[in-house]
């Protein structure tokens, strides 16, 4: 592409040059322009040759290959037929014309192929990501849109959108099932778009948009309840702000749900709320109304009235506002009937009136003939002299005629006499007269342009005396009036040639001046180079310069025009750039922002023009997601999951559910799991009408055989229950029991020696309370205690109690144990951690509870109280259960949701194409601040965000890093974790 350049450069120097050059060096010249035009029609032809055939890919990337287009237009120079005649002339061959039409229809494919490329890409990166449908489809279309005459894209669509259809039934089904309104939302869009070229089924659209509707008019209802107290709180405030948000909130999901009989209280209620902005709205209306009239008023009394229309308009502004509250002010009133007054003198001393006039003309028309005598002078001699003087006349010589007159006056006075003779006299003296006169007209024209162009010379002086020397050389009829006039214009275009050599190199030196004073102008100044610019613009204006010699200083001064235009575009940037800075952390005003510099000049043709427009195509939602996730890790961090109610419980659940499916990707599906793990049996402590799940507690601790139940065990581990306690006989070595005797409760008697009771001692006497019914007064001493946030350490203290009672009837603890430990761990995660071993041994364990384990005599009774016995020995300690539990308190206290991530900056390139974290002074970090940096985002539309790592921040200063994978974007945020404190 250079040597073409220098041939055409030369060929330009040899035809604005006065020397011809070397005839050897002009046929090299001739020669390698004729090569290089053979060999672009060459490459011309070719790619045509691909075009012909269709394939216009080929054909551009052929052209690429050499900037085809570009050598073209560099070899057909605008002086090409110029330099045709001039080689013609010194006998050199002509070079080929330049193929122009394939040329034309080169850049017509790069005209159809260029807009097309990047849907294209778009299209091959998809096929090989194998994207989703939908946006392989849409991309299609796009391209389809923009290649008509292409009939593959049509049928290739076609065949998508026949896939996608079938996708779609069962799509629509599955979020019907699940009742996904989001999904929903997205299919019927999807469905009841109008650029399917098969219409999918009608069914299919209807069950979609039925689906659809249905949900948004159950979640509509939901919000609408919730709108009721905002709008009434906003009420009871007088914030109207509050207010008229939630009324445009209100009547939005109004236009959803169909109101019937049963939202009469809802409306009720809203009522008084709604009515009260109507009324807000009115007086606010009212009040601008009357300001907007004022205005107009004051505007219109700034001149008189002039006309009829004038008046009644302002006659109207002064009814409306009398008719307001505030009236007119005392001011515009008193200007009003000036006005007024001013309008009817005026009207008062019109008068019409008209003129009329004539106007009259008399021609006057006056003929006056006269009468000629013509004199007949037969004489022969007499015409012979009159022709011989009218013919010297007549050739201009005059001073033969006036030669022949003096001799015939002395010769021949009688026809001297005559009146024909003395007729031609006349008009020779007429003539003579004249040629004086126009003698001495060229000479004071010539000595007027002597005086004027060479007596003291300027540049006006030059024209005025080529003017007068014109009118000179007008009236010169004579050979040395010609020379001489002649003489004196080459005189006079010599000065002036030598005025301009010397005005040339005036030039020539003022130039090299600014030339330096260019050089040594700061880059980066736009007062410094505006004021050479001014400098350059005056010097090219400079007149009598040819502009050959202009040549440079414009060049230059172009240049200069062109370095102010980029340090503003480079300032205008900076103050776009500075604003997009401050509006980090406000997701709207950093979106406007980004899209008001997409579109500015100042980034026209940028890379970060195009980077803003794909961060503002694909960001958004992702910047939503993370405000969202942030939002609720916040509210998050305030709970102590070990004190949470089921009411919190199911609050939680649900958010963080709303927001894995509105928002994925954020947060790690496992973290989200764990919570609702924990969750969940909190939620289960009550049921859906408010009653506490573990209500069969109560019932088991209270009953007869467990409460209040005295009992007698002998050294023989005999075990008698009974509903009084044992009395003395036998003078007090004997104690009597009237124990059960069976399930029933029926009793029987028996007598037990003081030696023989195994009881433990209670003083002077045995401790006769049976342990069940002491661990029974404990627990519900507790229960009565418990509530929905203390679950866990209550039912711990329970259970911990009953599993180290080594007094109790293994068969009453066993039955304890079961009836309590299912409802405790069905509303614990922690509990559930320690007692889940247990409670699932308790529950495969062969204890037959139903045989009468009340009679000591009972061999079945015997068996069972062994077989609980076992059962319990099998239990873990109740130290590594606790230990578990606290394990779990612990998981709990210390539970992350996830991270916050805080928008610390934004990414874009600096002028020397370098990355570049800018923040706000609000948002830059102190030195003892250290932490990862990140950039979130989605590879695709439909894909879920990405969180890459984008540097670190190092005691307060930005280390950027670009991720392997990309994801530097000019325009995206970069975000840094928050630190979560643990509650303790």
């Amino acid at each position: 592409m250079s040597d073409l350049r220098d041939i055409v450069d030369n060929i330009r120097s040899i035809l604005y040059s006065d020397v011809d050059p070397q005839p050897h060096k002009l046929e090299v010249l001739v020669n390698q322009y004729v090569a290089a035009s053979e060999s672009v029609n060459k490459s011309l032809r070719e790619c045509d040759d691909l075009l012909q055939r269709g394939l216009r890919d080929e054909a551009i990337q052929r052209a690429d290959a050499q900037n085809l287009l570009d050598e073209v237009a560099m070899l057909d120079f605008p002086e090409r037929e110029q330099w045709a005649d001039y080689i013609s002339i010194c006998g050199l061959p002509l070079p080929p014309e330049i193929e122009i039409d394939r040329a034309a229809d080169l850049n017509e494919a790069y005209s159809v192929q260029q807009p097309l490329e990047p849907l294209l890409r778009q299209h091959r990166l998809h096929a090989l990501a194998k994207s989703s449908l939908p946006r392989r489809i849409a991309i299609m279309r796009r391209i389809e849109q923009q290649d008509r005459n292409n009939p593959i894209w049509a049928e290739s669509i076609k065949e998508f959108e026949h896939e996608r259809q079938r996708q779609l039934k069962n799509a629509v089904q599955q979020a019907v099932k699940e009742q996904n309104i989001k999904t929903l939302a997205a299919l019927e869009q999807e469905l009841r778009s109008p650029d399917w070229t098969t219409k999918p089924a009608k069914s299919l659209v209807k069950q979609a948009i039925d689906g659809h509707t249905r949900l948004r008019h159950a979640r509509a209802r939901k919000e609408l309840h919730r709108l009721q107290h905002e709008l009434n709180d906003a009420y009871a405030d007088f914030d109207a702000v509050r207010a008229r948000r939630a009324r445009a909130r209100w009547n939005a999901l109004s236009a959803i749900v169909d109101f019937d009989a049963s939202d009469s209280q809802l409306l009720d209620l809203v009522g008084p709320s709604i009515q009260w902005l109507s009324e807000l709205d009115a007086t606010e209306a009212a009040q601008q109304e009357y300001d907007a009239d004022l205005a107009q008023l004051r505007l219109a009394l700034d001149d008189w009235i002039h006309d009829r229309s004038e008046f009644e308009s302002l006659k109207t502004l002064e009814e409306r506002l009398a008719a307001s509250e505030a009236g007119i002010p005392e001011v515009e009133r008193t200007r009003l009937e000036e006005r007024y007054h001013n309008f009817y003198q005026m009207e008062a001393g019109k008068r019409r009136w008209k003129v009329i006039g004539a106007a009259l003309s008399v021609v006057l028309l006056a003929g006056v003939t006269g009468l000629s005598v013509v004199m007949f002078i037969r004489s022969q001699e007499l015409d012979q002299t009159v022709a011989s003087l009218e013919s010297l006349l007549t050739d201009g010589n005059l001073d033969g005629a006036q030669q022949f007159v003096a001799k015939l006056e002395v010769e021949d006075p009688s026809t001297f006499g005559n009146p024909r003779i003395q007729k031609v006299r006349s008009d020779l003296n007429l003539a003579v007269a004249n040629e004086q006169t126009r003698q001495q007209n060229f000479e004071s024209k010539l000595q007027e342009a002597r005086e004027i162009g060479l007596t003291n010379p300027s540049w006006d002086s030059f024209a005025a005396a080529r003017e007068v020397l014109k009118s000179a050389g007008e009236v010169a009829n004579r050979e040395s009036e010609v020379l001489a006039f002649n003489e004196l214009g080459r005189e006079i275009k010599q000065v002036e040639r030598e005025m301009i050599a010397e005005e040339q190199e005036k030039f020539l030196t003022a130039a090299q001046e600014l030339e330096s004073q260019y050089e040594n102008t700061a880059e980066d100044s736009i007062e410094e180079l505006e004021q050479t610019s001014e400098a350059y613009a005056r010097l090219i204006e400079w007149d009598h310069i040819s502009e050959e010699i202009k040549r440079t200083p414009q060049e230059i001064h172009e240049r200069i025009k062109g370095q102010i235009a980029g340090l503003r575009r480079n300032q205008m940037q900076t103050v776009m750039l500075d604003r997009i800075t401050q509006a980090v952390g406000n997701r709207q005003a950093f979106e406007k922002r980004l899209t008001a510099a997409k579109s500015d000049s100042a980034f026209s043709g940028n890379r970060q023009s195009q980077d803003f427009a794909s961060v503002i195509a694909s960001d958004p939602r992702i910047w939503v997601g993370i405000e969202a996730w942030n939002e609720f890790i916040a509210d998050f961090e305030t709970i102590d999951l070990t004190s949470i109610t089921p009411e919190t419980a199911k609050e939680l659940i649900d958010r963080s559910s709303s927001l894995m499916t509105d928002h994925p990707g954020f947060q790690h599906e496992t973290q989200v799991k764990l919570l609702k793990d924990i969750l969940l049996p909190v939620t289960s402590r009550v049921t859906d009408e408010g009653q506490r799940t573990d209500a069969g507690v109560v019932d088991v601790l209270t009953n007869v055989t467990i409460a209040r139940v005295f009992y007698l065990r002998t050294t023989d581990d005999e075990w008698y229950y009974s509903n009084k306690q044992p009395s003395e006989i036998g003078g007090g070595d004997f104690r009597r029991i009237q124990y059960f005797k069976n399930l029933n409760l029926d009793t029987a008697g028996t007598q037990k020696r003081v030696n023989e009771i195994a009881n433990p001692r209670s003083g002077t006497d045995f401790q006769w309370l049976s342990p069940q019914s002491a661990f029974s007064r404990e627990a519900l001493s507790l229960h009565r205690s418990l509530s929905l946030n203390n679950w866990d350490k209550t039912y711990l203290t329970m259970l911990t109690r009953l599993f180290d009672d080594a007094e109790m009837d293994p068969v009453f603890k066993f039955q304890l144990l079961r009836a309590m430990l299912q409802p405790a761990l069905h509303g614990s995660w922690p509990l559930q951690r320690a007692f889940q071993e247990p409670e699932d041994l308790l529950a495969t364990a062969m204890v037959n509870t139903q045989e009468n384990y009340f009679d000591p005599d009972s061999e079945e009774g015997s068996l069972v109280r062994q077989a609980a016995s076992d059962a319990l020995e099998q239990l873990p300690s109740t130290a590594k259960s606790v230990e578990a539990f606290e394990t779990a308190i612990k998981t709990m206290q210390e539970f992350k949701i996830g991270e916050r991530y805080e928008w610390l900056g934004w990414l874009h390139l600096d002028r020397k194409s370098n990355w570049v974290c800018d923040m706000p002074e609000r948002k830059k970090p102190s030195e003892n601040e250290s932490g990862g940096l990140y950039v979130i985002y989605a590879p695709s539309e439909s894909a879920a965000p990405e969180i890459r790592s984008a540097g670190n921040l190092s005691a307060g200063q930005i280390e950027l890093k670009e991720p392997s994978g990309g994801g530097f974007v000019a325009g995206r945020p970069v975000f840094v974790v928050v630190s979560q404190t643990p509650l303790n």
